[in-house]
C-alpha cells in the first residue's frame, strides 16, 4: 500500500514538473517573440521649454509664456551690466535648442542678452519648431519688434522747423504711438496695424534736444519702447515774447494755443503761424513768408490740414507747410477770411477788379465788398455776392473809409437757413441770404441811407435791429443811435469774427473802434447777443472785457471762440497798442467770467516803422487746438 502510494506520488510530481516546464518554456518563447516583433517608441513632436533660468542669476525666476512666445524675468532683476549670460533649461523629450544656427547646451552655451535672445526649440521628430524670446531687462528690448533703428527726418518741407517724419519698420505687424517728453508732453497713437510706419511728428521743443518715446505693440499685446533724440534750432528772433499770466489747468479746456502771427516787414506782412503750450513754449510754426502777404483766416481740418485765403486765391496746407491745394482767383484779391460750405466749396472775401461806387457824388473804386464762391475741385467761381448792392456805401458815421466803405473782415455761414453773417468793420454786422437779399443790420442807428452802388436803392434803416433789455423793453434813443453806452447794452464797433452758437445766439469780438463815435473810454468785449428776427430786436446776453478797459483794447483784427468741452469763452485781442504792442489770449468760464488762462505775446516789431500796413506785427486770430486727437 505504501509503495503504491509513493509511486503514484512520484508520477504525479513528474507530470506536474513536465507541464510546468512546458508552460514556462512557452511563456519564455512567447516573451521572446513579443520582444522581437514590437514597434519602437515614436519620436516626440513637442517643442517647449519645461523650465528656464540663467546660471549667473541664481536668485532670479523666469516666466514662460507660450501664448506670446516670451520668457521674461519676474524677480531678482540683473543690473550689474553683465550681458553675457548662460541659459540653464529643460525642454521636452528629445528636443534640441538653437540660437540662430548654433546648437545650445544647457548650462554651457553663453549668449549676449543686451537686446534679448531668441531661442528656437526643435522637436525630436523635427516637425515642430517654436521660438521663445528671452530678455532679462525691465522691459521688452527694442529689437524684439523693431527691425531697424528709427529714422528721423527733421523739417522735411524746409518750412516746419519743429516737425519731423519718423520711419519705423517692425518684425511683424504692429500699431505704434509716440510721446514728445517734457513739461507739456504731446502723445499721438495710431490704431492701424502694419510692419512699416511713417509718422508725422509735430510739437517738438525749439532750441532743445527733444526726447521722443516710441512704442510698438503687436497683435498679442506685447509692447516695446525706444527713445530717440531730436535736436532743434531756436525760433527766429523776431517772434513775439510769450508770457503765461494765468493758468488754471483744472478749469481750462485742454489743448495748445494757436496764433496767426503776421510779421510786419517794411510795408508787407509775412505769415508765421505758430502754436505754444501752457508754459509759453513754441511747439510748432511754419515759415510761409514765400507767399504774398498774410495767410488769412486759417481753419484747421480734422484730417490734419488747414485752409486759408492768400492774396491770389485759396490755399490748403498740411502741418508741414506743404501746399496741397491752390485755387487762383484772377481778377479778385482775397483777404481776411474764407469759409467752407457743406458742399465743400469755398466762400471768400475779396476785392473785385473794376468795381466802382458813387460816393459823395464822385465815382471811385471800391474794395473789400465782394463775396465769391469757388468750386472745391476746379476753383471756378460759381457764385458772387455784392455787398454794395444791399447797403449804404455813403454812410460815414463810424469812419470814412473812402473806397473801403465796408471793410468786410469776416463771415459765418448758417446751415439752418442758408444765410451769411458778415462783419464790415466800418459799418456793422449784417445777415444776407444766398440770393443777395439783406435780412437785418446790427449797428448804431445813425447815418443809414439808401442802398446800392449808385445810392438809388431802398432805405437800409428799415433793416436795423432795435436794442432791448432782458425784459424786451427798447432802450432810450441815445443807445439806439450809438451816442451813449451802458452796462446793459453796447453795439459792436469795428467788430470781428462773428459766429452763431448752438443756442442761436451771435457771439462776436466787439473791438470798440470809435465807440460812441469816439466819445467813450476805449475797451473791447467778447459779446453774446440774442436776436429776435421776427420782432427785429437785439439783446446783449453776456459779455466780457469792459472791466479790463485799455488792458485788452484792440482796435483792429482779433477773435473770439467757444470751447466745446468746458463751454469756456476765448477772448483774443490781436493788437493792443503799447509800447510794446501785444496780443492776448484770455480764457474765461461761462457765464461767470473767471479767468482760467491768459497769455501775452509782446511784439518786437523788428522790421517795421510802427505805422500803417505791414509796418507792425499782429496776431490776426487765435484759437485752442490739439495737434493729435
Amino acid at each position: 500500500m505504501n509503495v503504491l502510494f509513493d509511486l503514484r506520488d512520484m508520477l504525479n510530481k513528474t507530470i506536474y514538473c513536465g507541464v510546468y516546464s512546458m508552460l514556462l518554456f512557452s511563456f519564455l518563447v512567447m516573451s521572446c517573440d513579443n520582444s522581437t516583433n514590437s514597434e519602437p517608441d515614436e519620436p516626440s513632436t513637442e517643442a517647449i521649454f519645461l523650465n528656464f533660468s540663467i546660471l549667473e542669476l541664481p536668485n532670479s525666476t523666469f516666466t514662460i509664456n507660450e501664448n506670446t512666445g516670451m520668457i521674461s524675468i519676474n524677480s531678482g532683476a540683473f543690473d550689474d551690466g553683465t550681458t553675457s549670460l548662460t541659459a540653464v533649461f529643460e525642454v521636452s523629450t528629445g528636443a534640441s535648442v538653437f540660437v540662430e544656427d548654433s546648437l545650445q547646451s544647457s548650462g554651457i552655451t553663453t549668449n549676449d542678452f543686451s537686446s534679448g535672445v531668441t531661442y528656437t526649440v526643435v522637436s525630436e521628430d523635427e516637425s515642430t519648431t517654436i521660438s521663445f524670446f528671452v530678455y532679462v531687462s525691465e522691459g521688452v528690448p527694442f529689437s524684439y519688434l523693431f527691425a531697424d533703428e528709427i529714422g528721423i527726418e527733421l523739417n522735411p518741407s524746409g518750412v516746419a522747423p519743429l516737425s519731423a517724419i519718423a520711419t519705423l519698420s517692425t518684425n511683424e505687424e504692429t500699431r505704434v504711438s509716440f510721446t514728445i517728453l517734457g513739461q507739456s508732453p504731446i502723445t499721438a497713437s495710431f490704431d492701424s496695424f502694419s510692419d512699416s510706419h511713417e509718422l508725422a511728428i509735430h510739437g517738438l521743443y525749439a532750441n532743445a534736444t527733444n526726447h521722443v518715446l516710441f512704442s510698438a505693440t503687436n497683435e498679442l499685446g506685447v509692447m516695446v519702447h525706444d527713445t530717440v533724440e531730436i535736436t532743434t534750432a531756436p525760433i527766429p528772433d523776431f517772434f513775439p515774447e510769450l508770457e503765461i499770466d494765468v493758468v488754471n489747468s483744472s478749469q481750462m479746456e485742454e489743448g495748445l494755443h494757436f496764433s496767426e502771427f503776421g510779421l510786419g516787414r517794411n510795408g508787407v506782412f509775412e505769415a508765421y503761424p505758430f502754436i505754444f503750450d501752457n508754459q509759453g513754449k513754441v511747439r510748432w510754426y511754419l515759415d510761409l513768408s514765400e507767399y504774398q502777404g498774410l495767410i488769412w483766416g486759417i481753419t484747421f481740418m480734422d484730417n490734419g490740414t488747414f485752409y486759408a485765403s492768400e492774396w491770389n486765391g485759396v490755399v490748403e496746407f498740411d502741418l508741414f507747410g506743404n501746399l496741397l491745394r491752390q485755387l487762383p482767383t484772377p481778377g479778385y484779391i482775397l483777404h481776411h477770411d474764407v469759409i467752407q460750405l457743406p458742399n465743400k466749396n469755398y466762400v471768400a472775401i475779396s476785392d473785385k477788379e473794376g468795381t466802382k461806387i458813387i460816393k459823395g457824388g464822385q465815382e471811385i473804386t471800391s474794395v473789400e465788398d465782394i463775396l465769391i464762391e469757388l468750386d472745391y475741385n476746379s476753383g471756378a467761381i460759381v457764385n458772387e455776392w455784392d455787398i454794395a448792392a444791399i447797403l449804404d456805401v455813403n454812410r460815414i458815421a463810424v469812419t470814412d473809409g473812402g473806397g473801403d466803405w465796408f471793410h468786410m473782415n469776416s463771415l459765418w455761414y448758417s446751415e439752418e437757413d442758408s444765410t451769411f453773417i458778415i462783419s464790415g468793420r466800418n459799418q456793422g454786422v449784417i445777415k444776407m441770404d444766398m440770393e443777395n437779399n439783406l435780412e437785418w443790420i446790427i449797428g448804431a442807428h445813425t447815418g443809414w441811407g439808401a442802398a446800392g452802388r449808385t445810392g438809388d436803392g431802398y432805405d437800409t434803416s428799415e433793416f436795423l435791429l432795435t436794442a432791448v433789455d432782458a425784459s424786451g423793453q427798447a432802450f432810450q434813443t441815445g443807445i439806439q443811435d450809438g451816442s451813449t453806452d451802458s452796462q446793459e447794452f453796447s453795439w459792436t464797433w469795428g467788430q470781428h469774427a462773428p459766429m452763431l452758437l448752438e443756442n442761436g445766439n451771435l457771439f462776436i469780438f466787439d473791438n470798440g473802434f470809435n465807440r460812441n463815435f469816439g466819445n467813450a473810454t476805449p475797451f473791447s468785449m467778447a459779446s453774446e447777443y440774442v436776436i429776435d428776427e421776427q420782432n427785429k430786436t437785439i439783446e446783449l446776453a453776456w459779455s466780457y472785457g469792459r472791466e479790463r478797459g485799455s488792458d485788452t483794447f484792440s482796435s483792429i483784427i482779433s477773435d473770439v471762440d467757444v470751447l466745446p468741452n468746458t463751454q469756456n469763452r476765448l477772448f483774443m485781442p490781436g493788437f493792443i497798442q503799447g509800447p510794446p504792442n501785444k496780443a492776448k489770449i484770455v480764457e474765461v468760464t461761462y457765464p461767470d467770467g473767471a479767468v482760467v488762462f491768459e497769455s501775452t505775446a509782446s511784439f518786437k516789431n523788428m522790421f517795421g516803422n510802427g505805422n500803417g500796413w505791414g509796418q507792425i506785427d499782429i496776431i490776426y486770430r487765435s484759437e485752442r487746438i490739439t495737434l493729435y486727437e
